[in-house]
């Protein structure tokens, strides 16, 4: 079959490949992707500026002189070529008219799909950053606001001479010279350098050299020709990824590389400065930055990069931020140990370095504590609710576990106490509640009675969703919506398609704790007690969950239907049953209201009452206002028809009550009856 038959050109990215002869189209087929696709728009915009460069993709990739005339000549432009430009161009960067097939670049350019690079950034569990977050995790900066203090610390110790330049032209020159020159640097419109340090700078004869009539060099220098022969500082940038994830990845990388500088290029990109000095397989490394997202294209000695606190030369016209410098790295040789992390043999080295590097950000630091975290929520003043935890409420069915919740949430967004529920402030955040099991109709009564505003109450009816959608429920909400504070789940069991699977179970629990902490929130969710059993929640996952839960609250229901809200396990103080928030239906109030007493406290109080009743029967029956004790014990033994050895306990118990009172000639009572 030739090549024609199969239709290659459907694969090629280089827009008109059958204008081409059939050598090199075969030529363009072997190159990759990215330069298909730049040398397709290279000239249709500016064809003096990106002719050298269209001319030194096209060298570097293997192309003889006369191949690479016949794709520039192809090559859609915005205009016709003027005279022999393309020939010059050509001249420029071959240096030779030979027609001798050209040796590849020893910097071949890698690509990576983007759905590997998301995998890739998920197995290693590199997670988005902000610039502050960034910054705090790298530590001390110099603040650099000029372009001479940044070229003394990017450059710090580096004796030979470097380029500075922009897109069209520059120069090499040592350090010490462009110290000195830092007015020309801003006048000049230079805003980019080359991270590794030039062979050499141009001779007198070089900078004037002329291929007919125009300057040989007139970038300045700037190519593989004057370049370093090794990449000893390599730069991660990725203008294609959400800035974010750039941060991610760099905070990343940096763990593993010393890392020489950070510059926003006030554009779509960060530019990151490592070192690689002792890194023996330089490709290996530079595959992995391109798997990780980074631009194959840049990976190279000659590429340009952002020069630090100057202001861009296109329009953009904006100021590239130093975010964070220490030139002492460049000269860092690459910890073995810490690159065979980054650069794994294996699926399963990969695995064990991606759990290592997770295990140091949670490494102990005696002189780096957490920030305390107070409660989120409290029950009758104990601290039940935090974030970045999960949470359990238990109880048998139609125990009233909705309705507690709706009342925790309107103690959360009103600061008032409700069932028993308490809050220092109100949040300001959102609050996220996710039913899976109630009809729209009750489900909107309880989200009524929570009294949120809609605007800050993002209330869900999911009945009927599958668990894996479930699943995807819970995640997205979080991560479409930043200010969450708490995340309310009807039920945890609505989200596991077994929850007598063990393996399941701790996937799910480890998932929900995982999300609590990345998005900053407390997790609440709801779990049935298994029929029958007033502990014991349902299947695996209950157990699963009582073992993570920072707190599991319990509500239990008493045969004349009040309600008790208690924790049945805290890893903080405890409401222990029995000392708990108690509460009922009332018909006037037309919902559930707290019982201002416990069991306990009412139940003592129904003794003092009971004590009180038989004191004043005693007094009533007496013809003394005040008693001797032996005067009290024969009162008490007649009216109440008692023992001498019983009456003695109720005057101590009576005492111990404020039910009477001791005097200097016995006992009288407290109050007259």
């Amino acid at each position: 079959m030739t090549t024609n038959e199969i239709g290659l050109e459907d694969v090629c990215d280089f827009k008109n490949y059958n204008k081409l002869t059939d050598i090199t189209k075969k030529k363009m087929l072997e190159v990759s992707s990215s330069i298909q696709k730049y040398l397709s728009t290279a000239l249709t915009e500016n064809f003096n500026g990106n002719l050298c460069g269209a001319s030194r993709a096209l060298q570097d990739s293997g192309f003889t002189i006369k191949e690479a005339a016949e794709v520039l000549y192809k090559t859609d432009a915005h205009r016709e070529p003027v005279g022999n430009e393309i020939e010059r161009a050509l001249d420029l960067i071959y240096g030779t008219g030979s027609d001798t097939p050209i040796k590849r670049s020893d910097w071949n350019i890698f690509e990576t799909d983007i759905e590997d690079v998301k995998f890739n950034l998920k197995h290693r569990s590199i997670e988005p950053l902000s610039e502050e977050e960034l910054v705090a995790k790298l530590g001390d900066t110099p603040e650099i606001d000029n372009v001479s203090d940044f070229l003394a610390e990017f450059f710090k110790g580096v004796d030979k001479p470097v380029y500075i330049g922009n897109k069209y032209h520059g120069m090499i020159a040592h350090t010490s010279s462009w110290l000195m020159m830092e007015e020309d640097i801003i006048e000049s419109g230079y805003d980019q350098l080359v991270a590794n340090p030039m062979r050499r700078t141009l001779t007198t004869e070089e900078r004037t050299e002329k291929v007919d009539g125009k300057l040989k060099y007139a970038s300045g220098g700037r190519g593989m020709k004057f370049s370093s022969e090794t990449l000893d500082v390599i730069t991660f940038e990725a203008d294609k990824m959400p800035l974010n994830h750039q941060l991610g990845v760099i905070r990343y990388l940096a763990r593993h590389l010393p890392l020489v500088a950070v510059i926003y290029s006030s554009g779509k990109s960060y530019h990151a400065s490592f070192s690689a000095k002792g890194v023996s397989d330089i490709h290996a490394l530079r595959k992995m930055f391109v798997d990780l997202g980074g631009d194959g294209n840049v990976l190279n000695p000659a590429h340009l990069t952002r020069l630090g606190a100057v202001k861009r030369s296109d329009k953009r016209n904006g100021f590239q931020r130093v975010l964070w410098i220490n030139g002492d790295a460049r000269h860092e040789t690459v910890d073995p140990q810490k690159l065979a992390e980054l650069l794994p043999e294996s699926a399963e080295d990969s695995a064990d370095a991606s759990v290592w590097e997770r295990m140091q950000e949670c490494a102990f630091d005696e002189l780096s504590p957490p920030p305390h975290q107070p409660p989120l929520l409290g029950l009758d003043g104990t601290g039940i609710l935090w974030t970045q935890n999960i949470h359990t409420l238990v109880a048998q069915s139609k125990a009233g576990k909705t309705q507690a919740k709706a009342a925790a949430m309107h103690t959360m967004f009103t600061g008032e106490r409700t069932l028993g529920f308490t809050i220092d402030k109100p949040i300001t955040g959102k609050i996220a509640y996710l039913d899976f099991e109630q009809d729209a109709e009750d489900f909107h009564s309880a989200m009524m009675r929570a009294g949120a505003p809609k605007e800050r109450l993002l209330a869900y009816s999911l009945a009927g969703f599958s668990s894996k959608d479930a699943q995807i429920a819970a995640r997205v909400v979080l991560e479409k919506n930043p200010d969450i504070v708490a995340l309310f789940l009807d039920g945890y069991a609505d989200l596991s398609s077994d929850v007598n699977d063990q393996e399941s179970a701790v996937a799910l629990a480890a998932e929900w704790m995982a999300m609590a902490k990345k998005h900053d929130v407390a997790i609440l969710g709801v779990l049935h007690l298994n029929p029958n059993s007033e502990t014991k929640s349902r299947g695996h996952l209950g157990s699963q969950l009582e073992r993570k839960s920072k707190v599991v609250l319990q509500i239990d229901t008493d045969s004349e239907g009040v309600r008790e809200t208690y924790t049945r396990f805290s890893r903080k103080r405890e409401v222990c049953k029995g000392h708990g928030v108690q509460w009922k239906w009332c018909d006037f109030e037309d919902g559930f209201v707290e019982i201002s007493e416990s069991k306990s406290e009412q139940k003592h109080r129904e003794r003092v009452e009971t004590m009180s009743r038989m004191a004043a029967d005693v007094a009533k029956e007496s013809t003394l206002a005040e008693w001797t004790h032996g005067a009290l014990v024969r009162d008490i033994v007649r009216v109440c028809e008692v023992t001498d050895a019983l009456a003695k306990k109720y005057i101590t118990q009576w005492k111990d009550n404020e039910v009477i009172m001791k005097t200097s000639n016995g006992y009288k009572m407290y109050e007259p009856f």
